[in-house]
């Protein structure tokens, strides 16, 4: 497909301020899979394929250049709420937590976890209220 002949838009309409919380805690999880990364190279570890993304938070390979290219108008992919500047690793894994490393040559993470998720699921939730308010009306 050629280059952009292809465009999405990720629509916050009628809730930016939400979409672009929503959209920072995105962003937090790319971060820390970036941290991740970063420890294991640090560390001389070479984790396996299933290692490597039983952190909990580890998205895809190309997640966190996806957030990042989104955040910087590189993107097909653009929003109409605020996506503020791309995410920093070290403030978030200074702020939130740490690695470690056991006997068996594994990453044990500590962090505080996908906090977006009840985040959505509120706003999914004040959605379809809304919508059978308006319905009933």
């Amino acid at each position: 497909m050629p280059a952009d002949s292809f465009s999405l838009v990720l629509d916050g309409d009628p809730a930016c301020d939400q979409s672009s919380e929503v959209f920072e805690m995105c962003k937090e999880e790319a971060a820390w899979q970036v941290a991740q990364d970063r420890w294991y190279t640090d560390q001389s570890l070479s984790p396996g394929f299933i290692a490597k993304r039983n952190g909990g938070f580890y998205m895809s390979e190309v997640f966190p250049q996806a957030m990042n290219d989104i955040v910087e108008g590189k993107s097909f992919i653009s929003c109409n709420f605020s996506t503020g500047s791309p995410y920093d690793p070290e403030r978030v894994l200074d702020r939130n937590g740490h690695f470690t490393h056991d006997s068996q040559n594994d990453a044990k993470i500590s962090f505080p976890g996908a906090s977006w998720v009840p985040l959505l699921a509120d706003l999914a939730l004040e959605d379809l209220i809304a919508e059978d308010e308006d319905d009933a009306a």
